[in-house]
């Protein structure tokens, strides 16, 4: 039982949204839930990169691990969420990392479009707040205590997506 609860502490979210008011609303429903020290919260796509590649502040892993899941609203500041996944998808030592897209957007295309490229979730955010707290909470539930990851990169992914700039690629 031990181990099971210190891998449960050690599981981390990096969540991107650049609405300042989703991150609080997102770190009050860790903290209300006991995980505040699972989630690290970054504003736009240029973050997410740089604590994906341990870049700059992110550099040192001790501080800042890798993370079990990775939650992104569809458009962070300059970059969308596509762009971002399948980034992610191509990296060797992050492909295998459970992607959810947490948008206000609920176009079919986009849904269609997210699950194509390789998101394992997409949810469309409540506008209530207490909801929205409810969903961050299902989300802490499912990813955090009672899913089992193995991380399979999707078919079709085993190239670099178009317009992937070399120095991007690990």
């Amino acid at each position: 039982m031990e181990a099971t609860h210190r891998l449960r502490v050690m599981r981390l979210v990096l969540y991107a949204d650049s609405k300042e008011s989703d991150q609080v609303l997102v770190r009050r429903a860790f903290e209300r839930y006991g995980f505040t020290q699972n989630l690290i919260t970054v504003g736009d796509g240029d973050a997410v990169i740089a604590y994906l590649s341990g870049r700059g502040k992110y550099a040192d892993r001790d501080l800042f691990p890798l993370p079990a899941l990775i939650v992104l609203e569809t458009r962070l500041g300059g970059r969308v969420a596509r762009d971002l996944v399948q980034w992610i998808r191509f990296q060797k030592n992050l492909r295998k990392i459970p992607i959810v897209i947490f948008s206000s957007w609920e176009m079919s295309s986009d849904i269609q479009e997210a699950y194509n490229i390789g998101v394992n979730s997409y949810i469309v955010k409540a506008s209530d707040p207490k909801a929205f707290e409810s969903q961050v909470r299902r989300v802490i539930d499912f990813w955090l205590r009672f899913n089992v990851t193995e991380g399979k990169i999707p078919a079709g992914l085993e190239v670099p997506p178009p317009g992937l700039e070399k120095n991007q690629r690990n």
